[in-house]
């Protein structure tokens, strides 16, 4: 299955955004250099009392659809 890499970076006060109903994604580059727009809610079990930072692996399908994450840095 097609995996990306993406590190997160992101504050309590970017976080909150997404429970004010605010934001609900999350953009960056990946390692490899691909744009990502991403539903924050795929990382809400990785939300500290810092916010969410880390790198995290996604998993795709092979029709492009999300499968999964995991937090490896």
């Amino acid at each position: 299955m097609p995996t990306a890499v993406i590190d997160i970076n992101l504050p309590t006060d970017e976080v909150l955004k997404y429970y004010q109903g605010i934001a609900t994604r999350v953009k960056g580059y990946g390692h490899t250099g691909e744009y990502m727009d991403l539903p924050i809610n795929i990382f809400l079990n990785y939300i500290s009392h810092d916010g969410i930072f880390g790198t995290f692996k996604i998993t795709y399908n092979d029709a492009g659809k999300f499968q999964s994450i995991k937090k490896i840095g």
